[in-house]
């Protein structure tokens, strides 16, 4: 099997730490969109047990993506700090030495822990309502499912990753 040159090795892993970060700070706007759009359409119902269990789940989200964007920019600083210009030895080095690669498979399994962290988290936030006032379980229940959809984007940003070794 032939291997690619260091140069492509390197910005293959660039490139798809570059897209998991951009997708995941998107997340959280679009997680910080749709609280906001819950706040206008509650009206006058802001402090209601469904209102305050959404809004809620939807902060673990934010937090939660938030770290992934986190993890997605570590992995691609760690690329970046241990290579060197292209063409130079510092990037065949880093190359030879699997900096790429294993930037990559540390940032996949990282995003693996974190998707078990947050349907662990929603189904804590979910139980916490259904203890606290069952009021609010629809609520928790339906930012739950939109939380989720950071776990879907997760396990696609994570085989992105795995395909670009």
């Amino acid at each position: 099997m032939e291997t690619a040159p260091a140069d492509v090795l390197i910005a293959r892993s660039v490139r798809a730490h570059t897209r998991a970060l951009v997708t995941l700070a998107v997340a959280v706007i679009v997680l910080a969109g749709i609280g906001a759009a819950a706040l206008s359409l509650a009206g006058d119902d802001l402090r209601t047990p469904p209102i305050v269990a959404g809004l809620s789940m939807l902060a673990v989200g934010q937090l939660c993506a938030l770290v992934a964007a986190a993890i997605a920019g570590g992995g691609l600083a760690r690329v970046l700090r241990q290579v060197g210009e292209p063409g130079s030895e510092d990037s065949a080095a880093a190359a030879r030495t699997d900096v790429p690669h294993a930037a990559i498979r540390s940032t996949a399994a990282r995003f693996a822990i974190l998707m078990r962290v947050i349907v662990g988290a929603c189904v804590l936030v979910i139980t916490v309502w259904v203890l606290a006032d069952t009021a609010g379980i629809v609520g928790a229940v339906v930012g739950a499912v939109v939380v989720l959809q950071l776990v879907v984007a997760l396990a696609l940003l994570r085989v992105h990753l795995l395909r670009s070794l």
